[in-house]
Parts: structure tokens; sequence; C-alpha cells
């Protein structure tokens, strides 16, 4: 979601998600980055989960917008995993 092209354009019509993953099979994974950017696609994506059993890697730096907006949560159907920094002893080679 981070060009904006995509983002206009899943903005204006969050069912283009739906369409555009239609061919997809049982168990395919996604990936999306900065879901909190357009939160109507948490809907398009239960239903997903739900018609297809596609499996979504959903991503996001702020989980307060989703909160706010009363998005749908996936309740039951997610698992939320907090990724924190790499500090510099887990980057081999690197100077700093």
């Amino acid at each position: 979601m981070l060009q904006a092209k995509e983002f206009e354009r899943f903005l204006r019509k969050p069912s283009l998600l739906s369409e555009e993953l239609e061919s997809m099979k049982e168990g395919d994974l996604v990936v999306i980055d900065e879901i909190q950017k357009v939160p109507q696609l948490l809907d398009e994506i239960h239903s997903l989960i739900h018609r297809k059993k596609i499996r979504f890697i959903l991503s996001g730096s702020s989980p307060r917008k989703l909160i706010r907006s009363g998005a749908n949560l996936l309740g039951g159907r997610a698992l939320k995993k907090t990724l924190f920094p790499l500090v510099s002893a887990e980057i081999p080679d690197q100077e700093f």
C-alpha cells in the first residue's frame, strides 16, 4: 500500500482484491504491507479466508488506525506477531 497508484485503486474499490485473487487456490499465500492504510480490505480478506482458504500475512506500522476505524480485526482468524527492530549484534559484517 506504499505505492500511491495501488493505494488509490484499493481505496476507491476494495473489492478489487477479491477480483485479483480469484484464481488463487486453497493454501496460497498473499502478503500485504501497510494494511492500516486501507482498512476496508480486511472485509475482503475475511471473505477470502472463509471462501477460498487463502492465507495472508498482513503487516503495518500502526494498529491504532485499524482499531479506531472500527475495521474488521479478523477475530479468531488471525494471529498477532510482533517483530522488533534488529540490533547491531544481529547484523553481521556491518559497521555502525
